[in-house]
């Protein structure tokens, strides 16, 4: 089945939306995370996560976890910014130490000179386990001049980290639900069901404060 949203394409509008953010403030500029889900090789809806809770990674994950589930989709990719070392040197026992949360993003604010980067991660899961990672490392030049560096990809069914992990974890809850929505329905599902299902998860993320457009209403809908 193929995608009507590659994901080279998701990668190409994580660096424009960047740029286009850097440009419009006149420098360094941060944007919001994004989530995409699709089904059946189709884009259900893109999410623009707000932040919510003062905690923008978990603002990000909470959105990807109720589209995931609720749209029982069957891919999904969330973008969001983040930081990373560029050269990474492996210890002679041939494992990096584990670091606390945040750490590398202080350690960027403090040590202008480190290997710590800035980067937008793009992270695509798919309910077959699949799952990629890019991250595509910048920084400001000259006047605040957005600057690509060199990206890298991780890729395969057995791809570790945060993010990656959890939504692949998603798929799982949401095969559970599946199971168990099916368990105390016995008879055939009402004709609008989808459309009304679809729209109940929608409401649930604008109501939150998060920026949904909808593929299956043609509507962008938030909670002003």
């Amino acid at each position: 089945m193929k995608d009507d949203y590659p994901f080279e394409l998701a990668i190409e509008s994580a660096k424009e939306c960047k740029q286009m953010l850097v440009s419009d403030a006149g420098g360094p500029a941060d944007g919001d995370p994004m989530v995409t889900v699709h089904r059946k090789g189709r884009v259900v809806a893109m999410i623009q996560v707000r932040n919510v809770t003062g905690d923008m990674r978990n603002d990000a994950l909470s959105a990807a976890r109720c589209a995931i589930v609720g749209w029982q989709a069957d891919r999904a990719i969330l973008i969001i910014e983040g930081f990373m070392r560029e050269d990474v040197v492996l210890p002679d026992n041939g494992e990096l130490p584990e670091l606390e949360r945040g750490e590398l993003g202080e350690h960027f604010r403090k040590n202008a000179d480190s290997d710590v980067v800035e980067c937008i991660v793009v992270n695509e899961a798919r309910a077959d386990g699949r799952a990629t990672m890019v991250t595509l490392p910048y920084h400001y030049g000259e006047g605040g001049a957005l600057a690509w560096r060199e990206s890298r990809s991780e890729e395969g069914d057995r791809l570790e980290g945060i993010m990656p992990e959890a939504l692949k974890g998603f798929f799982v809850e949401r095969d559970v639900l599946e199971q168990e929505v099916r368990k105390h329905w016995t008879g055939e599902l009402p004709d609008d069901h989808a459309f009304h299902r679809d729209r109940a998860v929608a409401n649930t993320l604008t109501s939150v404060g998060h920026i949904v457009m909808a593929a299956f209403t043609g509507e962008c809908t938030c909670d002003d």
